[in-house]
């Protein structure tokens, strides 16, 4: 099992990290990933290069992705919260830009 995978990051987007040669993550990537994925407010500051981005990205790539499988499957239902507003709004986002 990878470290990233630890955070709770999805196997296919490990897969990805994995081919750019990401295999451990940094310090504050391991602290944000797990608190933004489970719906909680970071803020950070860190010197460039600690991993400041991936820290973010990875979360939102996350909720992208599973944003447009849920609907692509037809699971797209309410959601409340921090969390689904989130999601809406990301999705719109990736709507908006895909179009």
């Amino acid at each position: 099992m990878t470290a990233f995978l630890e955070l709770g990051v999805l196997p296919e987007i490990v897969q990805a990290i994995e081919e750019i040669d990401w295999l451990l993550p940094t310090d504050i990537q391991a602290e944000a990933v797990p608190l933004i994925l489970g719906g909680g407010d970071v803020l950070m500051a860190a010197e460039t290069g600690s991993g400041k981005t991936g820290a973010f990205s990875l979360p939102v790539i996350q909720v992208v992705y599973e944003t447009i499988r849920d609907r692509k499957e037809g699971k797209m239902g309410k959601r409340s919260g921090k969390s689904g507003q989130l999601t809406h709004m990301t999705y719109k986002l990736v709507l908006h830009d895909l179009h």
